[in-house]
């Protein structure tokens, strides 16, 4: 069932879902995904109350819907990035095929890929290379990025690093303009709040 957090009252209902299995849904309350119990990813459309599409979940770690909605984003280790196009059903690769990046952040038509210190800025749709964010000159030579967080606007970007820093640099000119210090050891994560005034971040030394 689709809840109403605040009141309690159900918005729709779905036949033919599995018990258990996580959930998500997208932006625009049309399409959900979850993992069903034979361990398939299954796509269900909200306005046909159908199934879209089904796909081994064997190979897929992990899955998200990307911030415009229209776009499932599934990761495995055999198959790397690839993107469900859910208007046209249609699943195609992404650049993302190298065995040396540490991690990603997916906007509907730019991948940021970060490894050691710097953010490569890649065009989803023919795979050229955009732009490189180097954040070298604010960080020590050992400190690399642990991990990246896009402003729900994409305006700016949070960047981790085992500098016990946290940077935000702007995505209009890839500019730093501002830095979060306070935690004593590796920043493991950052997060902005759904507004976007807020960043909560992790370390190792303490939780939040």
């Amino acid at each position: 069932m689709l809840w109403n957090a605040e009141t309690g009252a159900v918005l729709n209902s779905f036949k033919g879902m599995p018990k258990n299995g996580n959930v998500q849904i997208n932006s625009a309350r049309s399409y959900i995904a979850f993992m069903s119990e034979d361990t398939n990813l299954v796509i269900w459309d909200f306005k046909r109350n159908r199934q879209l599409s089904q796909i081994d979940g064997r190979l897929i770690d992990f899955f998200f819907f990307e911030k415009g909605g229209d776009q499932i984003i599934l990761h495995g280790f055999y198959i790397g990035y690839r993107a469900l196009e859910l208007r046209a059903n249609k699943l195609r690769s992404f650049c993302i095929n190298d065995s040396s990046v540490s991690g990603s952040e997916v906007l509907p038509s730019l991948i940021y890929k970060f490894h050691d210190t710097k953010i490569t800025v890649d065009d989803s749709n023919n795979c050229s290379e955009r732009d490189i964010i180097d954040v070298n000159d604010d960080v020590r030579r050992s400190a690399r990025i642990t991990s990246i967080a896009l402003s729900p606007d994409s305006n700016l970007i949070a960047i981790c690093t085992y500098d016990s820093v946290v940077l935000i640099y702007s995505l209009r000119n890839y500019a730093k303009v501002g830095e979060l210090k306070g935690h004593e050891s590796a920043v493991t994560s950052a997060n902005f709040s759904p507004d976007g005034k807020y960043i909560i971040t992790t370390s190792e030394d303490q939780p939040g």
